[in-house]
């Protein structure tokens, strides 16, 4: 039932008045000499804006950008420092609002609370009344999560500075009754939306509790009014970081799109939730059913008769709160079932430290330990409610419990999260940076990256040495962009080698930027990577970096490391194996550990892949280990390093892999797979990336790959014909003759069955085109065909041959000779009738595309290409059925089908249908930049002008 607000005087002993900022500032001076003074993997886009690092300008988290931005006028080397101090600022004001929290709550709630309370509003007042609200403060500052972010800004300690303050206005207005707070509430709500998704999750929350308080006094217009107004002046947050961005010199988005991006963001966040909701249903069990119970006032009558039944209630209650204390104890301590511990196994890419869950949970810690200072240690004001001496008894004893319990548990959190802390501070990441940064030179370099987080941790590294980066850092997914140029011309002053364009810029122009750029910068990428880049530019490894140097004139193959280069890697892996060590000895429990160990994974399957190249199996075999020793889901490297153990055997047999291993490598795309764990070096995965990059148009990076496999696997067929293909699609036709040569050449030791020579045909045919010989390519099909007249694919691929050239009539003659040995080639009749479309011949096309339908009557490519033909011949009727017929068993709508059905009944004079289709076709048909799109568009357009309709 709601609670009337209290009227006597709310002035509370000085004592309690102090003890908040007291709080305060005894945890401000714990997080002070417990504070990171680096980054670690959570703050680092925090720091990055306010470094100025991240190009793409501010348009999320406005509060944090606003209570940041002063840090901008610090030194360089004090902005980290600064940026913690604040995290570590917001959590002792936190704290300090939890102590006022628990000092203001209500013991009202049970009859054995309300016949021993007595000052006004319920609090609870007495020599022991610090205890409550010191132990939850200390319990909360102590947890494991809520301390981590204390010390390092990560953001979540002010977004929970509103939350906490929010708290206090809805308890400070149950105390006072004063509206003024719930007006204050409304705005910081306001705040706490527009800068944090969370806050969202919970405006219901508020509202339910605080119509549960006001009751029907919550339905007055003038203070719904004045709620909602505050609240709206604080969602108006949401519009200054978009205004701040359309009022800069030089603006990429539009104003609601940058309003957009916000909302969308704190929607996929929320949505997310909402998709795991069991388990934070589970996760947050405990703190919610704790909340919702101290929040009821259980009426004084029990329903219960007897003095035994009376008794059992009262003992009951008494042990239910008890149980609930122990029970939100326990969960501070971090057991199996917390959000720290299943958050990371379920997302470990997207996980809320759930510090508002922290933050009500140790609320309700201070109301059970002052529940249970109140009822065990105080008797009833009334003389008829005296305890027995046995209940007097049990109470000495749970109040012994409960002290004991509020004394011991702070000391127990310390004892256990400091070490924990300490390990998760270590400076694993700052470490790593800064043996990127002396990989590298130390000027002039232009270095790029995949990964924006790398570049950060690099200018990082370049401020704790206190080195300014005299170095061009360079974003791979940003350097199609325009607006990116300018952005960075502006940042890098002087340098010409950037682009001034306003529209996207095309691979081609990108790479032969780089091309230009390297005679006057060495190139680097800060990680192994693959893509457009790579087909004219090889990885030469340098440490933890990899410079970029020029493939050779007319060769697809990387030159092998030089003895020089060996040495220098080997020196820097054997050097940097303590760091190796002590990253692996981490990697449970530190996060940032976990992102160190994943990247020096990627590196050594690398080096480890060079070394096994290079026959050096044995120390490759070391290299695999340390490789998943450092990051143990590397399935890279646990395939690379059982292939390595097949080769030591001196039995390269492909790896057979489990299913465990399989599943996980599935859910993994082949490029995500290399971008995560490095290259594979396995016949078969090296056969299967090679055919992804040919597909993806990387024929150079195809090439070394098929090359590799053939290497690995010299009797393998299949990795020689996909190096044909490859070397032919490159222009290297020559090559290509060469491989088919060796293939015929030992056609017994390769076993050629059927398909093989078929395709070998098919890789000599495309060998000769690639060097414009096109009799010779027609010779070896030709060839081909008279060896074996009844071969269907020989003569299918002469056709072929002929349509690539627009040799119709030549290829007509081939699928008639081959119909005349197979008359129900569907095949051959439909590209008969396909070729007299072409040529204008249309009543010629129906009866092939007939004969064809009669063979496989649901072929809606043979239904859409006669209904064409019979267009084109008149026969507006036949059409029409067949672009209906069509329609029917087209699995969504076909653009093609409207065209045709309206330029049927224009034809026919069908106004209506007309109309009807040209408008379905300009809705589905795609926005395509082909001119023959653009000009059936432009006719329908036409079209319905000419009907007298409105497009």
């Amino acid at each position: 039932m709601p609670t009337e607000p209290v009227e006597q005087s709310h002035r509370l002993p000085d004592l309690k008045n102090r003890l908040p900022w007291v709080i305060g500032v005894v945890s401000l001076v714990l997080y002070f000499f417990t504070l990171n003074r680096w980054m670690t993997v959570a703050s680092v886009p925090w720091m990055a804006r306010v470094a100025d690092w991240d190009w793409r300008g501010a348009v999320m988290f406005p509060l944090h950008v606003g209570t940041t931005f002063v840090l901008r006028a610090l030194p360089d080397a004090a902005q980290f420092t600064g940026l913690n101090l604040m995290s570590a600022l917001c959590a002792a004001l936190t704290l300090g609002l939890l102590t006022r929290c628990v000092m203001i709550l209500p013991q009202d709630k049970t009859r054995e609370q309300r016949h021993r309370v007595s000052y006004p509003g319920a609090l609870f007042t007495g020599r022991l009344a610090w205890m409550p609200p010191t132990v939850a403060a200390v319990l909360c500052g102590l947890q494991l999560t809520f301390w981590e972010h204390a010390t390092v800004y990560t953001g979540e300690m002010l977004d929970l500075l509103l939350f906490a303050y929010a708290v206090r206005c809805l308890l400070e207005h149950r105390f006072t009754g004063k509206d003024s707070w719930i007006y204050r509430m409304a705005f910081v709500l306001g705040l706490g939306a527009a800068n944090n998704w969370a806050m969202v999750g919970f405006l219901p929350v508020f509202l339910i509790a605080l119509i549960w308080i006001k009751g029907l006094r919550f339905f007055n217009f003038w203070f719904l009014t004045g709620s909602f107004f505050c609240g709206l002046a604080g969602l108006l947050l949401y519009l200054v970081l978009p205004l701040v961005h359309i009022l800069s010199s030089e603006h990429q988005i539009s104003f609601l799109q940058a309003l957009k991006i916000n909302l969308a963001s704190q929607k996929r966040a929320l949505l997310f939730l909402w998709s795991i909701r069991l388990y934070i249903a589970v996760l947050t069990l405990p703190s919610l059913v704790a909340a919702f119970m101290i929040g009821i006032r259980w009426p004084s009558f029990h329903g219960d008769l007897s003095a035994t039944a009376h008794f059992l209630t009262d003992l009951m209650f008494r042990l239910v709160h008890v149980m609930f204390l122990a029970l939100c104890i326990a969960t501070l301590f971090d057991p199996p079932f917390s959000a720290r511990i299943i958050m990371t196994r379920i997302s470990p890419g997207f996980r809320p430290p759930f510090l508002t869950f922290h933050f009500i949970t140790a609320l309700c810690i201070g109301y059970f330990i002052a529940y249970c200072l109140l009822v065990f240690g105080k008797e009833s004001v009334n003389s008829w409610e005296r305890a027995s001496k046995s209940m007097q008894q049990l109470n000495r004893v749970l109040l012994g419990l409960a002290i004991t319990a509020a004394l011991a548990s702070p000391i127990a959190l310390l004892v256990r999260n400091a070490p924990k802390l300490s390990r998760l501070n270590e400076p694993v990441l700052r470490d790593f940076a800064v043996d990127i940064a002396r990989s590298l030179p130390d000027k002039g370099a232009i270095i790029l990256s995949d990964d924006s987080l790398r570049f950060y941790l690099l200018e990082g590294a370049y401020r704790y040495l206190g080195r300014k980066n005299e170095n061009f850092l360079l974003e791979t997914a940003a350097l199609p962009i325009g607006y990116y140029h300018r952005r960075m011309r502006e940042r890098y002053r002087g340098q010409d080698f950037l682009l001034d364009h306003r529209e996207e810029i095309a691979p081609t122009e990108l790479i032969q930027l780089f091309q230009r750029a390297q005679t006057a910068h060495p190139l680097y990428y800060l990680h192994p990577s693959f893509g457009y880049y790579f087909e004219y530019f090889q990885l030469r490894p340098r440490g933890l970096v990899y410079e970029l140097q020029p493939l050779a004139p007319g060769s697809v193959e990387r030159s092998a490391l030089t003895p020089k280069e060996l040495q220098e890697n080997k020196a820097f892996w054997e050097k940097s194996l303590v760091k190796q060590k002590r990253v692996a000895s981490l990697l449970k429990k530190s996060g940032d550990a976990g992102t160190v160990g994943v990247y020096f994974s990627h590196a050594l399957n690398f080096w480890a892949v060079e070394l096994q190249r290079l026959n050096l199996l044995t120390e490759a075999r070391d290299g695999f280990a340390r490789a998943l020793a450092l990051n143990p889901d590397n399935l890279v490297a646990e395939i690379n390093r059982e292939f390595n153990r097949n080769l030591l055997k001196q039995k390269p047999d492909p790896v057979e892999t489990d299913k465990v291993l399989t599943d996980k490598l599935q859910r993994h795309t082949w490029q995500s797979a290399i971008a995560w764990f490095g290259p594979f070096d396995e016949p078969r995965y090296c056969l299967r990336l090679g055919q992804v990059l040919a597909d993806g148009n990387n024929f150079r990076q195809a090439a070394q790959q098929f090359l590799r496999t053939i290497q690995l696997s010299p009797e393998t067929v299949e990795p020689r014909l996909d190096l044909g293909k490859t070397y032919s699609a490159l222009g290297m036709g020559d090559q290509a003759l060469q491989v088919i040569d060796q293939l015929r050449a030992n056609a017994g030791k390769f076993d050629l069955n059927v398909t093989n020579r078929f395709e070998l045909l098919r890789v000599e045919a495309a060998a000769h085109l690639s060097k414009n010989d096109w009799p010779a390519a027609e010779g070896a099909v030709l060839a081909a065909v008279r060896s074996n007249p009844r071969d269907p694919n020989a003569r299918a691929f002469l056709a072929q041959l002929y349509m690539l050239t627009d040799r119709n009539t030549n290829a007509l003659e081939v699928l008639e000779e081959q119909l005349t040995l197979s008359p129900t080639n569907t095949w051959a009749l439909f590209h008969k009738a396909r070729l007299y479309i072409l040529e204008k011949q249309s009543e010629k096309a129906i009866a092939p595309l007939t004969q064809l339908l009669q063979v496989d009557p649901k072929n809606i490519a043979a239904i859409l290409n006669r209904a064409i033909a019979e267009l084109q011949a008149g026969k507006l009727e036949a059409a029409w059925n067949d672009y209906r017929a069509a329609e029917k068993i087209s699995p969504f709508p076909s653009f093609q089908i409207h065209y045709g059905l309206a330029e049927v009944a224009y034809q026919r004079k069908d106004k209506d249908a007309a109309i009807h289709n040209y408008k379905l076709y300009l809705k589905h048909a795609p926005d395509a930049d082909v001119p023959g799109l653009l000009a059936e568009k432009k006719l329908a357009r036409d079209r319905l002008k000419e009907l007298g309709s409105r497009q």
